[in-house]
């Protein structure tokens, strides 16, 4: 799987897990502050994405939960990166 393809599938999971662990308000308001990024009103991360929009992403939800939001990401990605070797944000390796 190409690079921008995979990091959208990523920050697409992270983001649906925060709409239902925030609501859907919250997780694409904080989500919205990524620049360039789009976002449907389900979480689907439809504009281009790489290593910096995603660890922007991470920054942004960790501001509201910690290390918590850090352990929901990580779970959330655990299958979608198994076996991959595409660069993450420190705090999601």
């Amino acid at each position: 799987m190409a690079a921008a393809p995979q990091y959208r599938e990523l920050m697409s999971a992270i983001i649906r897990r925060f709409i239902v662990i925030v609501g859907s308000r919250t997780a694409l308001q904080i989500a919205s502050k990524v620049p360039g990024m789009i976002v449907t009103e389900s979480g689907t991360v439809t504009s281009s994405a790489d290593l910096a929009a995603l660890a922007t992403l991470v920054t942004e939800y960790k501001k509201i939960g910690g290390t918590l939001s850090v352990h929901f990401m990580r779970r959330e990605i655990a299958p979608l990166i198994e076996g991959s070797n595409i660069p993450l944000p420190e705090e999601l390796r």
